[in-house]
């Protein structure tokens, strides 16, 4: 079951576009992921993803940037040393997944990709940052563990990209300075349970860290041109045609 938040945030989000929380968003998280499913898609190649150093960040296995294809066995390795892994393209994976992501497309008009977050150990995750500028909003489900959030009433400009040099010089410069977020005025500050669920405006700055072993879904959402038709068909078929979900 999902909580449908539209109504309650209708007005939030067409004047003041602030972050929020739902509680008990999805009331059985686990039909979205497991740890058998994370075990089973970082087993899978063919998913793309990353790897999260416990003190690097992210990285990839062949020392390389952004070709999203770590060796399996590093997907392992990492998780299993105190890092994580993120699986991108989840949001096909089953009938619940499809179904999610159709929530989100059908009422925004976007297109919803979901990214699988799995570690077994407590990491800082992604540190401080903004998300790419494409993206027009995050949305984010807790799946199992807990998870601390920090939200920024902050955002960067949408002339720059997470990937351009003065961003990145900014950030290096910055990443173990307490007087940047001296700047930043904090807007929400909370703990999410599993089945909860976050939301980050577009570009605002924000900060997870998981307290515990967690599995996450991360739900970036991008603009659809107008009379462009979704990216994906949502429905679940069974082999005589039938619609299931």
């Amino acid at each position: 079951m999902i909580k449908d938040f539209f109504d309650e945030q209708f007005e939030n989000l067409i004047l003041h576009d602030n972050p929020f929380i739902v509680r008990d968003f999805y009331d059985d998280p686990s039909k979205l992921a497991t740890w058998k499913d994370v075990e089973e898609v970082c087993n899978n190649g063919n998913y793309p993803g990353y790897i999260m150093h416990p003190q690097i960040g992210k990285i990839i296995a062949d020392g390389g940037e952004w070709n999203f294809h770590p060796n399996v066995k590093d997907r392992f390795d990492c998780i299993l040393n105190g890092g994580g892994a993120c699986i991108l393209h989840y949001d096909a994976h089953n009938a619940h997944t499809n179904e999610l992501a159709k929530f989100f497309e059908d009422r925004f008009n976007v297109d919803a990709r979901f990214f699988l977050q799995a570690q077994l150990h407590p990491m800082d995750g992604y540190g401080l940052h903004s998300d790419d500028r494409n993206t027009v909003a995050i949305f984010i489900v807790q799946i199992e563990g807990t998870t601390s959030w920090k939200v920024y009433d902050n955002r960067q400009s949408s002339l720059f990209d997470n990937e351009h040099p003065r961003s990145k010089d900014f950030f290096v410069k910055y990443k173990n300075d307490e007087g940047l977020y001296s700047k930043m005025d904090l807007v929400l500050e909370e703990t999410l349970y599993p089945g909860d669920l976050i939301y980050i405006p577009h570009r605002m700055y924000h900060w997870a860290v998981p307290s515990e072993k967690r599995i996450s879904l991360s739900i970036p959402c991008s603009a659809r041109e107008e009379g462009n038709k979704p990216h994906v068909n949502r429905g679940w078929y069974s082999l005589n045609g039938n619609l299931l979900k």
